[in-house]
């Protein structure tokens, strides 16, 4: 008698059968029930249940960022500061996806440590030099922090090597405005209503909904893990 399949078995035969799209679309729905009742687990304090949602889900799909994000808020839950880190870093290293590093910041924020998640993008800056999201992110941080001298010469910087953005030109503007110099802060915000496109924080890469802050789930097409950073 032939054994059971496993269940990465079944679903790459039952992907074959009925179509990668539609596979897809299915295990997302799977996976985000899976990942809806992780997070009522999470919410009543339910935590080792949580984790064996989160586990089931990676299983289907190790690139399900929204799963990573919750093993680490409940890592930091039990108190584990450095083990939520390793989850949402190594994830980060792997997928490349803003949102992961965006956890750590505010993590690190809320533990009166923002020197080593300034360390961390500047570390991550020097292994993808070209990536300006990375970049913008910093200079934003700087400008939360009040390093406004800081802000100003990473964004300065950025525009000088590139056609600048609108939310980058925004940063720049504010930046300007705290430092007193209202001239060139005037002058940047003109240049975000000249520049040639405005891509909010965040947007899906099914249907292309933006909104300003990160979302497991799209409102739009419903679709989870869809969200990304692109073009800040």
């Amino acid at each position: 008698m032939q054994g059971a399949l496993s269940p990465q078995e079944f679903l790459t035969a039952y992907a074959q059968k009925n179509g990668i799209d539609r596979f897809k679309k299915e295990v997302n729905l799977l996976n985000g029930i899976r990942y809806e009742t992780a997070k009522v687990f999470y919410n009543e304090g339910i935590f080792d249940k949580t984790l064996e949602q989160i586990e089931k889900i990676l299983n289907a799909d190790d690139s399900f960022i929204p799963a990573y994000i919750l093993k680490g808020n409940v890592l930091y839950k039990k108190g584990n500061v450095s083990s939520a880190v390793k989850v949402w870093e190594r994830a980060y290293r792997r997928y490349r996806n803003i949102a992961l590093f965006l956890q750590i910041e505010g993590l690190y924020i809320k533990e009166s440590l923002p020197y080593r998640i300034i360390r961390l993008y500047k570390r991550t800056i020097n292994f993808h030099p070209d990536d300006r999201n990375l970049m913008t992110f910093l200079a934003r941080l700087y400008l939360k922090l009040e390093m406004i001298d800081e802000a100003i010469k990473e964004l300065e910087m950025l525009l000088k090597e590139d056609e600048g953005t609108k939310y980058q030109y925004l940063l720049l503007a504010e930046s300007y405005a705290r430092r007193g110099r209202f001239e060139e802060s005037a002058k940047s915000y003109k240049n975000a209503l000249d520049a040639s496109h405005f891509t909010p924080v965040f947007t899906c890469r099914i249907c292309k909904f933006a909104t300003g802050e990160w979302l497991d789930r799209c409102p739009n097409c419903r679709l989870w893990n869809t969200m990304d950073a692109e073009g800040l």
